[in-house]
Parts: structure tokens; C-alpha cells; sequence
């Protein structure tokens, strides 16, 4: 692994380049402000009588998978093509029934960490997401309620770029941000993606609950970082 993660609540980097102040804090958003559930998927395949990974191998084989979260395809166009899939591979399925499944999937929103993320921002903090989504993530955001609390969203569908891709960092840090990348800091819930930030320049650290990044914030006194509970 690039760099040293020390042990601050959960892991945060350390070691052979110090903290400068952090300009931009920016926020991965599916495994840290929100989360997928798998209920319309597990009841499709229950009803169509398909294994439990029926549905998931389709959606995230490649290049299927890259071609959705780079904007080589919509979002629409990735759900029709994982029901086209599904009916191909599985009788009885209908392509537009997966298709509409896929559509219709549901999250919840971690409300501790978009708690963090207003607190950050009334501090006057700038606030990003960088996020491996497809066409749809604006507009799920604006669902969600929180697209206004951001100040930058970066969509890897949009930049035709993703994570843990080291290019995709740095473009979103040149292009997209226009911050130095040692004055950005990334939080993510996935080893590979905080690698690819650390290798880009960024800070980074792989955090999975508000109580972790409350904790590294305080640490790095970013400008309203939530005080211990």
C-alpha cells in the first residue's frame, strides 16, 4: 500500500508528508452518505427463482459495469441492458421487468454523516462528493435532498473517468476543484479508492461511520468538525 495508514478512530494517513490545511473535504457517496439495499433485488430473483447473485453478476461484470459508471452508457441504458441480460441467461425473466427492478432499487441516506457534511459546510468548509455513479446521481441527490449542501458534485459519468483510476483523481482535483491535491482530503469506505487518491497526491482515509470522520476531522480541526459525543 502507497503510504502509511495510522490508526485515528478507524485509519487515516501518516507518516512521510505532513497535513496542510485542508481545503476541500470530499466525500465518497455510495458506502458513506448512502447506502443501497438489496430488497427489490433479493425479491426479483426470489420470485424469478434465480441464484442470489443473478442480478449482481450482470450489473458489475465488465465492461458492462465501467461502461455505466464512465457514461459510455446512461442509467437507463445500463438497467435496460441488465434486464436484456437477465432474460437471456434466466427463462421466465422478462427484460423489462429486470430492467424496471434495477430502476427501482432503493437506499437509505446515513443521516450522522450528512449531519458532519452541513455542520462542515455552515462552518464555511467547501464541501465535495466525488462519486463512481451513473447519469442519475444528480438527480438522486436532489431526491435525497442534499444536492444543494454541496459545493462541488464529481460524477465519474460525467468526467469519463472512475475511481480508484489515479487519472480520475486528478482531474477532479485540476479540473473540476482547481486545488492542490495535498490540500484536498478524501473520504472513502473503499481500500483500493483511498489508494488511488493517496497515489494522486490527495489525503485520504477509508471510513465507514460518522463517529471515524467526526474523528479524523477534529484531528485535522477542519472548520466544523462535530465535537466528541
Amino acid at each position: 500500500m502507497n503510504g502509511i495508514l495510522a490508526r485515528v478512530a478507524e485509519e487515516v494517513r501518516d507518516g512521510d508528508r505532513p497535513w496542510m490545511p485542508i481545503e476541500v473535504v470530499v466525500f465518497d457517496m455510495d458506502g458513506v452518505i448512502r447506502h443501497w439495499t438489496a430488497q427489490a433485488i433479493g425479491a426479483f430473483q426470489d420470485a424469478h427463482d434465480l441464484p442470489p447473485d443473478a442480478v449482481g453478476s450482470i450489473a458489475f461484470s465488465e465492461p458492462l459495469y465501467g461502461d455505466a459508471m464512465c457514461g459510455r452508457l446512461t442509467a437507463e441504458e445500463w438497467a435496460a441492458e441488465i434486464g436484456r441480460r437477465l432474460a437471456e441467461a434466466h427463462d421466465g425473466v422478462d427484460a423489462d421487468a429486470g430492467r424496471q427492478m434495477w430502476l427501482e432499487t432503493e437506499w437509505r441516506i446515513d443521516d450522522e454523516v450528512v449531519s458532519i457534511v452541513s455542520a462542515l459546510r455552515d462552518a464555511g468548509q467547501r464541501v465535495a462528493v466525488f462519486s463512481n455513479a451513473t447519469t442519475k446521481l444528480e438527480v438522486d441527490m436532489g431526491t435525497m435532498g442534499i444536492h444543494e449542501l454541496f459545493h462541488d458534485i464529481c460524477n465519474s459519468s460525467t468526467i469519463g473517468l472512475m475511481k480508484p483510476d489515479v487519472a480520475s483523481f486528478t482531474h477532479v482535483a485540476d479540473t473540476d476543484l482547481g486545488v492542490a491535491p495535498e490540500r484536498l482530503l478524501f473520504i472513502d469506505d473503499r481500500h483500493e479508492n483511498v489508494v488511488g487518491a493517496l497515489d494522486a497526491g490527495w489525503h485520504a482515509v477509508q471510513m465507514r461511520s460518522a463517529a471515524g470522520i467526526a474523528a479524523v476531522l477534529r484531528r485535522l480541526q477542519v472548520p466544523g468538525a462535530p465535537d466528541p459525543t
